[in-house]
């Protein structure tokens, strides 16, 4: 967008976190806001600029580049194959698990609203009327599970795009360890991934 490159410093002095996404920029462009400390793209590698061998956009950038990458793991914005390169090139502190959720998530098939428009939920893929994928109905333990059964990652990198590697990247610094002194939001699963229990500021809200 005009002017973006002249806001970076203003939007920084106040403590936002700048992340890329529904872009058409190229490599270029996406190469030049990482030199100005962006490192993070939103819903990764949905909405931006595909990946061509002769001109990698906003996805060779991503997979290139010392980027951060969200990604919504529900096999509908990308295929498990997908996600898997991505295991496979990035380091695992790279990975940001993320839903996109929208209010119809865990609701019937059906038609919804979302910011006016008339969406359609079929399956658990929610799309605009042209068929054009509008948000996800994902949960957010069904992303871990996904990522987990896709990449047969170890729990404790599961950890890390779960939870912890999101934390780092937003600058959280009494969150994301089993430590004195850490605020305890703690989620507890079983050998199924299933949540047996939730901890909010050390007190149980939530228990199988």
């Amino acid at each position: 967008m005009e002017n973006f490159f002249e806001v970076i410093d203003y939007l920084k002095e106040n403590g936002v976190i700048i992340s890329l996404g529904h872009s058409n920029a190229n490599y270029k462009l996406f190469k030049k806001a990482l030199e100005k400390n962006i490192n993070r793209i939103t819903h990764f590698p949905n909405a931006i600029t595909s990946l061509h061998h002769r001109s990698i956009g906003g996805v060779g950038a991503g997979l290139l580049e010392n980027f951060k990458l969200e990604m919504i793991v529900d096999k509908i914005h990308s295929s498990s194959e997908f996600i898997k390169l991505v295991y496979r090139i990035k380091n695992i502190e790279d990975i940001i698990l993320i839903t996109d959720s929208i209010s119809a998530t865990n609701l019937e098939d059906g038609e919804y609203s979302l910011g006016g428009l008339k969406i359609i939920v079929k399956n658990k893929k929610a799309t605009l009327e042209d068929g054009t994928i509008a948000g996800s109905t994902l949960t957010f333990d069904d992303g871990v599970r996904n990522f987990y059964d896709i990449t047969q990652c170890s729990l404790k990198e599961l950890a890390k795009v779960s939870s912890y590697n999101a934390i780092q990247n937003l600058s959280i610094k009494n969150e994301g360890r089993i430590k004195e002194g850490y605020i305890a939001n703690l989620i507890l699963l079983n050998r199924n991934l299933e949540i047996k229990k939730t901890i909010f500021h050390g007190n149980t809200v939530y228990e199988k």
